[in-house]
């Protein structure tokens, strides 16, 4: 008996075969210490180079041998994948003389042309190593016709490849019986296995327990690394061999494991694993079950269901095309009694989605739901504490998970494809196929489902909580313990694809994200610039109106900001003979109550209407003002975001401003954010110590939806009464305004007086 370690071949397909130039030395001396007999040193293609132990340079993989292991009785040898070695660029073995073999490992449809390759690689010198991948998979009459191909050959070695690891005793029995009494007995026979099922020690001690007539070899590898669910333990191996084979140096390959791959343990995984388990029972590709098993949506009975729809030639060579359409058909299957579309109007809509961020933001959500009357829809979950109006499934997975937690009276929304129980199948059903098909972006995802269906159904605007986005570098937790991990790749791509599609729908649905999300800065933001004009002033009544140099104000102050770029524009107002002119003149205008006290109550009444990620609340009475003022808080929330509530910007003041209580002065922290706002003068130069530089509020405002909600939601602040300064309620509340400093002025048109002043202006400046 003969034991081949492929460790650092098979074991690449862990680590990208990025062994480090030392640690593929310390494997190989650990492993000759310890007697092991074909000691197998990496890939060679010459299709592509990946890393220390798969190159296309055969110099490359035989330089960590060098000269040390000459007197030895350890062989090594290299993979070749048919196809991927070019014989011309192959030197002879006398050139090399510490490579004993090459092994060549091909699929069935390729067997004669191998063993065509296989002569060509002998008469170079190498003892050559057949490998038939998937040996379980040829007929008896293919096999046959093969040996006999392989008995001209005379190759070292013709191996039983168990490329799914799905082999058990019987079939391993009866294709090593076949092949001992057809294979000439100078060659050796080989077993190479995959512990899918767990069975490549007790095939690897059958094997070697056969009366067969030549000698075995058995492959294994260090820990069993190896792609998917790894290979035959070398440790384990020569442990279970001890008292017939006490050669083999246990302790060697302990140490080896210890310096050498245990480090690498802490980084990837490998080992038998549910999908490696159901691709070898179905007899498939594992990638076939991973897919599947990655998705998320299907549980065991249906994954093995759709894996036995592979066809013969699909189960041996992995195609991602044929499961993707596989899985897909499952979902699209026809289902009479279902609809297009919502068949009802859901009002005012909070979409719950399973993310963790819903618990941290419990109680911001439940004042956020009696303030807006929601009607809540939570996706593929039941909230623990948050009340839905109705669950909504598309995942089989997670309703099966969830089933028995709904009530028989829970109105339920789901998708075609799912399989229901019986006391929950008079719900409505939405058809997956129209869902999926009318999507500009193909996804399953669930939201993006539902809110496919909310943009087919004709809603405009929705709010969502709980769609956190998938953290790449750390744990994802979401609401139900079954979900799974997923692998930092697969994240990455499922981000890719909720972004693409939120995209997407942005273009016709109206998000408002109530907790924090991965997706958002990546969004295009929505800001809307708003001009209040209210008719009623008793200073000024019809003040829009009054004509500035021929033009009403109101004209004036739209103009000077409705072309700036990303913005939509709109003017606020209560009155109809203002609504009127501005219907007229083409400018955006609604209305709003008459109750609105002030222009930030009427843009707050905007906001429970419309949604924004940012509100510019434009002074109606400046109708010179300086486009650029309003870019520069636009451009200050592009870089804070929601680290503040609200927005605003400041001036030096002169001397003579400092002293009128018209003008509102500001002071501010070393990070201008906003401490206090003043009609006094401030601050008071106490010290004397140096000259005073003081701050003047520049009327442009930008608020957040929340600073909107928390201004509605609160009575006037003591210091908001004294000063008469509504911005003093938000930093009174507590929240953090940021200030951004600006070199522009306006005048403000407050009195009929200051018309003058602002045509004074206009003919400076040559406008009209």
């Amino acid at each position: 008996m003969m034991i081949l370690d492929c460790t650092l071949r098979d074991g690449g397909y862990i680590n990208n075969w990025q062994f480090k130039g030392r640690d593929i030395r310390g494997i190989i001396t650990s492993l000759v210490v310890a007697n092991i007999d074909l000691i197998e040193i990496g890939y060679l293609s010459h299709e592509q180079h990946i890393g220390n132990t798969y190159s296309k340079d055969i110099n490359n993989l035989t330089s960590y041998i060098g000269n040390d292991f000459s007197d030895i009785n350890t062989k090594f040898v290299v993979m070749c994948n048919y196809g991927e070695l070019d014989i011309k660029q192959l030197p002879a073995k006398c050139v090399i003389p510490s490579l004993s073999g090459i092994r060549l490992a091909f699929h069935r449809k390729d067997w004669h042309d191998a063993i065509r390759q296989a002569k060509e690689i002998k008469a170079l010198g190498y003892q050559v190593f057949i490998q038939p991948m998937v040996t379980a998979n040829y007929s008896d009459m293919e096999l046959l016709a093969l040996l006999e191909e392989v008995n001209k050959l005379a190759p070292y070695a013709f191996y039983l490849v168990d490329s799914f690891g799905n082999m058990d005793a019987s079939c391993l029995n009866r294709l090593a019986l076949l092949v001992d009494h057809n294979l000439s007995s100078d060659i050796l026979m080989g077993f190479h296995s995959h512990n899918n099922m767990q069975l490549s020690l007790s095939n690897a001690m059958t094997f070697f327990n056969m009366s067969l007539k030549r000698e075995l070899i058995v492959d294994s590898s260090l820990m069993g690394m190896g792609r998917g669910a790894g290979n035959l333990p070398t440790e384990v191996l020569i442990n279970s061999l001890k008292h017939i084979a006490p050669q083999y140096q246990l302790l060697e390959v302990l140490e080896a494991i210890d310096n050498y791959i245990e480090p690498i343990a802490q980084q990837y995984n490998w080992g038998p694993n549910l999908g490696q388990f159901l691709s070898a029972a179905a007899g498939t590709h594992p990638n076939y079950a991973s897919y599947l098993i990655n998705q998320k949506t299907l549980p065991v009975s249906i994954i093995q269901r759709l894996l036995n729809e592979l066809n013969e030639v699909e189960k041996n060579n992995y195609r991602q095309e044929a499961i993707e359409t596989i899985y897909l058909d499952y979902n699209k299957r026809e289902n009479t009694d279902c609809c297009d579309t919502l068949p009802f109007d859901v009002g005012n809509l909070l979409l719950i989605a399973p993310g963790t961020s819903v618990a941290l933001h419990q109680s911001e959500i439940e004042k956020k739901v009696i303030h807006y009357d929601y009607n809540i829809i939570a996706i593929n979950h039941v909230p623990d504490t948050l009340k839905a109006d109705y669950l909504f499934f598309s995942n089989q997975k997670r309703y099966n998970e969830f089933a028995h937690f709904i009530w028989d009276s829970t109105r339920l929304i789901v998708t075609s494809n799912l399989s229901m129980l019986s006391q929950h199948r008079a719900c409505i059903r939405l058809n997956f196929k129209t869902l999926y098909e009318n999507s500009e972006v193909f996804s399953n995802n669930a939201v993006l489902l539902l809110l496919n269906a909310l943009s087919l159904s004709g809603s405009k605007r929705v709010s969502i909580a709980g769609l956190d986005g998938y953290q790449i570098n750390s744990d994802d937790l979401i609401h139900g313990s079954s979900y799974g991990a997923l692998s930092s790749k697969e994240k990455a791509s499922r981000n890719e694809e909720v972004l693409a599609g939120l995209k997407k729908i942005t273009t016709n649905l109206s998000i408002q994200f109530l907790t924090p999300s991965l997706y958002k800065k990546d969004l295009p933001l929505k800001i809307a610039v708003i001009i209040p004009a209210r008719y009623k002033s008793s200073r000024f009544p019809g003040k829009p109106l009054a004509k500035i140099a021929g033009i009403p104000m109101i004209k004036r102050t739209y103009q000077q900001v409705v072309n700036i770029p990303e913005v939509d524009t709109f003017i606020l107002t209560d009155n109809q003979q203002i609504k009127a002119f501005c219907l007229s003149q083409n400018m955006s205008v609604i209305m709003t109550s008459e109750q609105c006290l002030t222009g930030t109550d009427r843009v707050a009444e905007f906001a429970s209407r419309y949604d924004y990620d940012l509100y510019v609340n434009v002074q109606g009475d400046e109708p010179v003002i300086d486009p650029s003022v309003v870019n520069e808080v636009i451009d200050s929330y592009r870089i804070h975001g929601e680290q503040y509530i609200a927005y605003n910007c400041f001036k030096e003041v002169t001397e003579s401003e400092f002293n009128t209580p018209t003008i509102v002065k500001v002071v501010l922290n070393n990070d201008n954010e906003l401490i206090y706002m003043s009609r006094a003068a401030l601050p008071v130069n106490y010290s004397k110590q140096q000259k005073l530089k003081a701050y003047r509020q520049v009327c442009v405002y930008g608020f957040t939806k929340h600073a909107l909600e928390v201004f509605t939601s609160n009575d006037k602040t003591r210091n908001e009464k004294y000063e008469d300064i509504e911005l003093l309620r938000l930093v009174d509340l507590g929240h953090k305004v940021k200030m951004t400093e600006t070199t522009f002025s306006s005048i403000a048109v407050d009195v009929p007086e200051d018309i003058d002043k602002v045509e004074a202006f206009l003919t400076s400046k040559g406008i009209e």
